[in-house]
């Protein structure tokens, strides 16, 4: 899992010197710093709005998913 552009670059490297392709990467932060890179290695992104806030509703004493 690559989360910021040094990492996604690195990995689009090394896909590029062994012949693979990286589908997708997932939960990335930066990829919009470098996503002209993705777009000639032919990656997609899965990522996430922003972090505020992240998950809040588990810190929550009760939620409707939980059980009693």
């Amino acid at each position: 899992m690559a989360k910021i552009q040094s990492e996604i670059t690195s990995l689009i490297r090394i896909a590029d010197k062994f012949g693979f392709t990286v589908n997708t990467f997932t939960h990335i932060l930066e990829g919009y710093k470098v996503a002209d890179k993705m777009k000639a290695h032919g990656a997609a992104a899965s990522t996430f709005s922003d972090w505020w806030a992240y998950k809040w509703k588990w810190l929550m004493p009760y939620h409707k998913t939980q059980p009693l």
